[in-house]
């Protein structure tokens, strides 16, 4: 079994792109459906739990403040595990993380899930884009690449519309647990399905 420590060169993995449906294009559209979902939530939530204004603009950009910090301990997790690994473990954590922020009464604790939330974000997204750039052929890669960034266009766009009208009909506790829900399947769908990459 390969090392995930080595790199893999393209004309040593030529996969077609169906062959990512399963463990990378579908995960990825429930990934980001349902950070989507929180997206129009986390300041209202802030404001439910007595945050003013800006504080609940504070609490929001946690999470692209955690996606910051992460990027570069992500991109070397993803070296020294692999991509599926770590695919793995943002998806799982991702689930536990979403599942908390329904659970908490904190703005302190809000904002502190909302910053691990963006870290597990960046995992997400530089692992997939390491295991496409891992495994297209260089005359295919930017096919492959072009359709996670649609991918996430379409998911970015609906989830919100759907995390808006739960927060509304249930609660906004609730659209935090329809991400964890939205995840979980991903999360399953990567476990057992044909992956490209070795764990």
């Amino acid at each position: 079994m390969n090392n995930p420590e080595q790199p893999y060169r393209a004309s040593q993995i030529s996969l077609p792109l169906r062959s990512f449906i399963g463990s990378v294009y579908i995960p990825t559209f429930l990934i980001m459906l349902g950070y989507g979902m929180i997206l129009p939530v986390i300041p209202l939530f802030a404001g439910e739990l007595g945050a003013g204004l800006g504080l609940s603009g504070l609490v929001l950009s946690m999470h692209g403040i955690g996606s910051l910090l992460f990027d570069l301990p992500a991109g070397g997790l993803v070296a020294r595990f692999g991509e599926k690994r770590t695919m793995l473990a943002a998806s799982a954590c991702t689930v536990l993380v979403a599942a908390a922020t329904g659970f908490s009464y904190s703005i302190i604790v809000l904002a502190l899930l909302t910053m691990a939330m963006g870290s597990l974000h960046a995992l997400w997204m530089i692992s997939v884009m390491s295991c496409l750039r891992r495994t297209i052929p260089q005359n295919r890669r930017g096919r492959g690449l072009s359709l996670v960034g649609g991918v996430f266009r379409i998911s970015v766009f609906l989830g919100p519309i759907a995390g808006g009208l739960i927060g509304r009909d249930f609660g906004l506790r609730f659209s935090y647990f329809a991400q964890a829900l939205a995840t979980a399947p991903a999360f399953l769908m990567l476990l057992f399905s044909g992956h490209p990459l070795p764990p």
